[in-house]
């Protein structure tokens, strides 16, 4: 954490407008979904929904993934659906509403980032079995569900 503002200069990347009423939903399904104890439940999607949309009147939600196929048997057709990885990386940085999931993809880009809202998965990812294994993953900024 000490060190965010000379990653921010290695990392700089083409700046991407996100709408300040809009939530990106960071989700990661891929080899994830075949292990167990690493795939999120949709409970745990639904109740971050759920709060972010408690503290924000009319957010809208987008769902950034490497696994469209994933995503819409968790959502449906509720919400649009994007897989692009500069930008799914640059919305994960570049928004102020943001739901994460349990993988290394989203957490560097919302650090960098100056999100107002970052929910994250309480254990990391070790959610399922409720035991925080990786400890060096809990992140100040983070509001763990």
């Amino acid at each position: 954490e000490h060190r965010l503002g000379e990653v921010k200069e290695w990392l700089k990347v083409e700046g991407l407008e996100v709408p300040e009423d809009v939530c990106i939903i960071n989700v990661r399904g891929g080899e994830f979904r075949t292990v167990p104890e690493l795939i999120l439940p949709s409970s745990y999607w639904w109740k971050a929904i759920e709060l972010m949309a408690a503290k924000y009147t009319g957010v809208r939600f987008e769902v950034h993934s490497d696994d469209p196929d994933y995503c819409k048997e968790l959502f449906g057709n509720q919400y649009p659906i994007i897989k692009d990885i500069s930008k799914n990386w640059r919305s994960i940085r570049f928004a102020k509403k943001i739901i994460l999931s349990n993988s290394a993809f989203g957490i560097v880009p919302s650090l960098l980032g100056n999100a107002e809202t970052i929910l994250a998965p309480k254990y990391w990812n070790r959610y399922n079995i409720k035991q925080w294994d990786w400890p060096g993953n809990f992140y100040k900024q983070f509001i763990y569900v």
